[in-house]
């Protein structure tokens, strides 16, 4: 997948949390949301008096966003939930959430794309009479 693959597909589900994002999909939707972050605030900077702060707030605001859905859908991917990704907003957890972002995929369907693929997990109930079943040896 290249590079303007990679951003219309990151893009193209900024306000999407289900599915799954490749750790390549991931860090060049964030390095370049980064990107455009940086340059909003150069923008920012040349507008006279107190317009640019509305700017920055609007831009922090999308980036910020964009940025939480890729990470949902990147933990998706790992087979992890996409609360994780709240973490970010916690300094010391930030680490072990980036650690997480960084991971490689898991291979084959995981519970967060079964809807997807069309495979079904089981449900607690089912799982709860199986172990039962088994504990009894029937």
């Amino acid at each position: 997948m290249d590079l303007m693959s990679r951003l219309s597909d990151g893009y193209g589900k900024l306000f999407i949390f289900s599915g799954r994002a490749t750790r390549a999909q991931f860090w060049t939707l964030y390095g370049t949301n980064v990107m455009i972050f940086i340059a909003g605030l150069f923008c920012a900077a040349l507008l006279p008096g107190s317009l640019g702060t509305p700017v920055v707030i609007f831009g922090l605001v999308m980036v910020s966003f964009g940025t939480m859905a890729a990470a949902v859908r990147r933990l998706h991917d790992t087979n992890r939930s996409g609360f994780w990704a709240l973490g970010l907003l916690i300094p010391l957890v930030q680490i072990v959430v980036v650690y997480f972002l960084a991971c490689p995929s898991v291979s084959g369907p995981t519970r967060y794309d079964a809807h997807e693929s069309g495979h079904r997990y089981p449900t607690i109930e089912k799982r709860k009479a199986g172990a039962a079943a088994r504990l009894l040896g029937s």
